[in-house]
């Protein structure tokens, strides 16, 4: 009888019939050479080979061959089956760029890698995963965009962001527009340095920081 160590079950049984104490090849040895194959390992088997398998003086005896389904262990870096996913990696990107598309400041980009091992039950082809573990991080830390000379961010803050292992990659991408400053002339008579009052103000984007301006 050949049993299925790891279900209980019988999966097959062969019947073989001699004289009392006589030899014969051993019937095991090409079916278990096809479980292996298989997937199985062999368990026990106590069919004899040194002495006649009819060395009974009862005239049935019965022969059992063990045979367990073997279960594989994966690990991330193992040679896997297709589409077989162990690791992954979540990011965060915030791109810094003018309106015009252009690189304002370098890109910043955090990363968190998830593992994850298999069993992987070669008889079958059974897979089973487990849960998925962070490298540490939980959370995209907070971003706070740097400084531009002359320009100004439209994000303030980018805030702290919890994230798993089924989270989205996520992008984001903060515009620079160019400070805005209001330029104020003063006209004065000469000899009073009395105001004439005010004649001209304007407000426009420039390329230097804010100023005030007094013309005399």
């Amino acid at each position: 009888n050949y049993i299925d160590t790891t279900t209980h079950q019988q999966l097959a049984s062969t019947t073989v019939t001699g004289a009392y104490q006589s030899q014969l090849p051993n019937p095991t040895l090409a079916p278990i050479k096809a479980y292996l194959a298989a997937g199985y390992r062999l368990v026990s088997n106590d069919f004899p080979t040194t002495v006649s398998p009819f060395v009974s003086d009862a005239l049935t005896k019965t022969y059992t061959v063990q045979l367990a389904q073997q279960i594989e262990t994966l690990r991330p870096g193992d040679t896997l089956p297709a589409k077989m996913v162990l690791q992954r990696v979540g990011t965060e990107t915030v791109h810094f760029d003018y309106p015009n598309k252009t690189v304002a400041a370098p890109t910043r980009q955090q990363r968190v890698l998830y593992t994850r091992t298999a069993t992987l039950n070669l008889v079958t082809g059974a897979i089973h995963y487990s849960a998925w573990q962070s490298s540490g991080l939980t959370t995209f830390v907070a971003v706070v965009p740097p400084t531009v000379t002359n320009y100004r961010s439209d994000l303030a803050r980018l805030n702290a962001i919890p994230v798993n292992a089924d989270s989205s990659d996520l992008v984001k991408t903060v515009i620079y527009e160019p400070k805005k400053a209001e330029l104020t002339v003063t006209h004065r008579e000469a000899e009073t340095k009395q105001s004439t009052g005010l004649l001209t103000e304007k407000t426009g984007a420039v390329a230097a920081v804010p100023v005030a301006a007094t013309v005399l």
